[in-house]
């Protein structure tokens, strides 16, 4: 009799059948918080975090180059390592006529003593390697992905000769032809001063997508890259 006087105060126990259902609202809501706190740390940390470490390593590849002329004048540029031997890539103005070429590496005072092993006129490239001994730490990968109007880039070198800087921007143009040229160039607004030319232009990934090449003078953000395509030709002739 005593049970039969709880039952109606306590029906989930004796009757689990009547046991009371959780709200569907409370579980959605903690998944909504949930997703919205993994959203937000993506964008406010690790996104910035391996932006961070991606743009370290480009600068840690890129190297300044120093080549002198007959004429007894010198002209400056950029350029970076392609593989772990210190072979170096960068455009072929900036080598031209040149009678001794020297590479500094990023973070090092010392210059290094470095040739031209292969060379593509008609395309503007070149690749150099280091006479001296020199451990290479970081180098670039080359993309094989095509570039679209959008994509976002960033370039690194060192303009003017003075320390080295990274500007961004986007594709503007994947598809471009100029100076006369039968090859193309990449479009983009990351800036591209004189003294940038060589370095690497990397995609959000790190990776090689092309060369800064060139400017239009003429013109606001109009910047030049020969795309990556032309230089991995190049070393598969070196």
């Amino acid at each position: 009799r005593a049970l039969d006087e709880l039952k109606p105060y306590f029906p989930e126990v004796f009757d689990p059948s009547k046991k009371k259902k959780k709200s569907p609202v409370l579980s959605l809501l903690t998944t909504v918080v949930l997703c919205a706190a993994i959203i937000l740390s993506y964008f406010l940390w690790i996104r910035p975090s391996n932006q961070e470490k991606m743009l370290t390593h480009v600068r840690q590849s890129t190297v300044f180059i120093y080549a002198t002329h007959d004429d007894e004048t010198a002209s400056t540029g950029s350029g970076f390592f392609v593989d772990a031997t210190g072979t170096v890539a960068t455009n072929y103005h900036v080598i031209n006529d040149s009678v001794y070429l020297y590479i500094k590496p990023f973070g090092e005072d010392f210059y290094y003593t470095a040739s031209v092993i292969s060379a593509d006129e008609a395309n503007d490239l070149a690749l150099l390697q280091i006479e001296d001994t020199y451990q290479v730490t970081n180098f670039l990968s080359l993309s094989g992905k095509e570039m679209k109007v959008g994509d976002s880039v960033f370039v690194s070198g060192y303009p003017k000769g003075i320390d080295l800087t990274i500007s961004n921007g986007i594709v503007s143009n994947n598809e471009h032809y100029a100076f006369g040229d039968e090859s193309e160039y990449y479009m983009i607004t990351a800036a591209i001063s004189p003294g940038n030319s060589g370095g690497p232009v990397v995609n959000e990934s790190g990776k090689v997508i092309g060369i800064a090449t060139a400017k239009y003078e003429e013109a606001e953000n109009v910047n030049l890259a020969r795309p990556v395509s032309y230089l991995r030709d190049l070393i598969k002739k070196k």
